[in-house]
């Protein structure tokens, strides 16, 4: 394991939480798409992906993190 990174416990729960996410979304899509057959479902995956894509891109990095973050959870609530 990375010592560097294990130094930053924090950081570290993160990027593993972060990616366990991930992972379950790709399971959510080969299950849906190639088991299912519930295009339906995957085209909501997808739509979903680019949403949460373009609210971490909107603003050019110009919001603060504390914006950055009211832009994504408002993408999501509504």
């Amino acid at each position: 394991m990375n010592s560097t990174l294990e130094s930053y416990p924090g950081e570290l729960k993160e990027l593993r939480e972060k990616v366990e996410v991930y992972e379950q979304l790709l399971h959510k899509i080969q299950l849906n798409a190639s088991v299912l057959m519930d295009h339906e479902v995957v085209s909501d995956l997808i739509r979903n992906i680019c949403d949460w894509s373009y609210a971490h891109r909107v603003g050019n990095g110009e919001h603060s993190e504390e914006q950055q973050a009211k832009i994504v959870r408002r993408c999501f609530i509504s």
